[in-house]
């Protein structure tokens, strides 16, 4: 058996992680595949924003993220931006 992936689900079909997919048996596969089922998941990744970096929040912030030519360690970046967002 494996699990095989669609965006028209039917009635065996459950949906994990915003894509929907059914276990199917080897001998069900190829048919599947040829109406459009795939292996993998397709799902759109912009339905899930996708998490800044501690740069891009520092930079949102006005934080200076170099000292001197050196990046700001990432534990002080933290702290500058944790104390940013308290405010």
């Amino acid at each position: 058996m494996i699990t095989l992936f669609t965006t028209d689900p039917d009635d065996g079909c459950y949906q994990v992680d915003g894509a929907w997919c059914r276990p199917v048996h080897n001998h069900e596969v190829e048919p599947l595949l040829a109406k459009g089922w795939s292996k993998t998941p397709n799902i759109e990744v912009a339905d899930k924003p996708k998490a800044k970096s501690m740069v891009e929040q520092a930079l949102e912030l006005g934080i200076e993220v170099e000292q001197d030519g050196k990046p700001v360690h990432h534990k002080t970046l933290a702290k500058l931006i944790k104390d940013a967002n308290e405010k």
